[in-house]
Order: C-alpha cells, then sequence, then structure tokens
C-alpha cells in the first residue's frame, strides 16, 4: 500500500467516529502530497457532508490547478446549490463532461429555484429517460408543471411516483392542488385526506384543503385547517382572507373582528386591511336596523 493508500485508509477510519480527526489527517496528506487530486477529493467531501460547503470549494478549486476532474467540479457545484447559488451553480454543472442522472437533476433544481421552469423540465426529462427507479424526479416535475399550469401533467406524474414508491405527503399534496386548480373538489378532498396520515408541516396544504372543505361543505373542518395553516405561517395573507371570508359569509362576526385584530398584529402593517374592517361595520350596521 502507498503513502496516500495509507493516508485515505485512516482517514476514512477516522471519519466514522470523529471528522475532525479526519480532516487533520487528509489536511497533513495535502501538505506532503498538494498534488493528490485523491486526497483533495476525499476532504473536500468531507467538507461537504459536513455542510462546510466554502472550505469544500475552496480545498476543490486548490485541487483544480493540478487536476480537471469532474468529482471536483461536482462537489463545488453541489456546494454552491447548497449555498442557493444557483446561477454559479449551473455554471459549474456545465462545466461537467459526462451528462448523469444525478448532475442532469441538480441542475434541475437550480433552474427551478431560478423560475427557469421550462428549461428545468426539459432537464428532468432526460433524467427520466434513464428509466431511475426512484420517485424523486417525478415528485420534482410534478411541482414543475403545477408552476407552469399543466395540471394533466402534474397527475400523471404524481400516479408514475406513487407507482414506483407507493404513496407519500409529498404525492398527495401536489396531486391534491392540481386537482383543486381544475375544480375536481371531491377528488382533491380526498388526496387532502389521505395526506392527514403523513406529516405535512406547509402552510399551502391545510390552506388549500381548508378551501376545498368549504367547497364541498364541510365548514367547521375548513375553519380548523385554516386557523392551523394561520398557525403554520401568519405573516401570510391568504389565509387570514379566507377564513374571514368563511365567517363573513356565516355572519359569524364575532370570530371576523378577532380574526382582523390577528391578523393586523401577525401581518406586515402596509398589508390592506381596511377592506375587512368595512366589511364588519356594515354587516354590524345593517343588524342594527
Amino acid at each position: 500500500m502507498n503513502d496516500i493508500k495509507e493516508i485515505l485508509v485512516k482517514a476514512n477510519y477516522a471519519r466514522k467516529s470523529n471528522w475532525l480527526q479526519a480532516e487533520k489527517i487528509l489536511q497533513d496528506g495535502l501538505e506532503m502530497y498538494p498534488q493528490s487530486d485523491e486526497l483533495s477529493v476525499e476532504l473536500a467531501d468531507l467538507y461537504f457532508r459536513n455542510r462546510y460547503y466554502r472550505q469544500a470549494i475552496k480545498t476543490c478549486q486548490s485541487a483544480l490547478m493540478y487536476h480537471d476532474r469532474n468529482d471536483l467540479i461536482k462537489i463545488i457545484a453541489n456546494s454552491f446549490l447548497s449555498l442557493k447559488e444557483y446561477r454559479i451553480a449551473i455554471d459549474y454543472y456545465q462545466k461537467i463532461s459526462n451528462e448523469k442522472p444525478e448532475i442532469l437533476y441538480n441542475m434541475a433544481v437550480a433552474y427551478a429555484r431560478l423560475n427557469k421552469h421550462e428549461k428545468a423540465i426539459e432537464l428532468i426529462n432526460k433524467v427520466i429517460e434513464y428509466d431511475i427507479k426512484t420517485p424523486v424526479p417525478y415528485i420534482l416535475l410534478a411541482e414543475l408543471y403545477l408552476s407552469t399550469k399543466k395540471y394533466k401533467e402534474v397527475i400523471s406524474c404524481c400516479n408514475r411516483a406513487e407507482s414506483i414508491s407507493g404513496i407519500s405527503g409529498d404525492i398527495l399534496f401536489i396531486r391534491g392542488m392540481a386537482w383543486l386548480a381544475q375544480k375536481n373538489l371531491l377528488k382533491a378532498y380526498w388526496d387532502f385526506h389521505l395526506g392527514e396520515g403523513f406529516k405535512i408541516s406547509n402552510p399551502e396544504y391545510y390552506r388549500s384543503y381548508g378551501i376545498v372543505c368549504e367547497g364541498i361543505g364541510k365548514t367547521d373542518q375548513a375553519i380548523s385547517l385554516l386557523k392551523k395553516a394561520i398557525d403554520y405561517a401568519p405573516d401570510r395573507p391568504g389565509s387570514y382572507l379566507e377564513l374571514f371570508r368563511i365567517y363573513f359569509s356565516n355572519n359569524m362576526l364575532t370570530e371576523a373582528t378577532d380574526l382582523l385584530q390577528q391578523a393586523r398584529d401577525a401581518l406586515p402593517s402596509d398589508f390592506p386591511l381596511t377592506i375587512m374592517y368595512n366589511q364588519i361595520i356594515d354587516r354590524l350596521t345593517e343588524s342594527h336596523h
């Protein structure tokens, strides 16, 4: 066993229990062998897996002075993706010479975060051509189709993801949103209802589920769900407006007034609450005539 291989074995053994010790072993190794691409890749991967993304990037960039390796460039690209620096991540992904599914998927994520949905869809469809056995790209593709209002494609992708790995909260939420957008409230209700069996923390799930419940006459459940949406995201106005509409249409003026005060305390000061206030005053005035 040569010296570099011995250093890698020691570092790999150490990282299982003490990654800082592994870091020291690899750093010392690079001082002795500064042009070793194997040691650089191992150290950069160690940093990346422990979320020290800047150190991972620095290590790879130093190694690129000696070696033009795809795995070094991939770690840099993945690090910038994790740092939410999506444009730089894409630049590095485009430098990788082979288009593996992982690279295409990560690049699609970066484009999606930049709201370049059509480019992201194009890349995910390339991933799917590899006939992979994971639901992950289908779920991302469903999200992208939802953003571009291609609802039939959303449902098709969700069904494909379900056929691969079974049902999940993500699948039920996205498919329910597509049914809701198509005003198919019963199918939306069923998917959202099944979603209760999963730990979904997205406030949009509870807001949309509430809207569906109100639409099929389950007003009490709708109120409960919209309250939950507000609890998850007290700074988002959508759930307040939906809940206020329900209170107002059911003449629950005390509840509407309390909700208005809650909204005043939680929402940005520039959010227009005057309309809600005036509606309550008008209804109260009518009731006294």
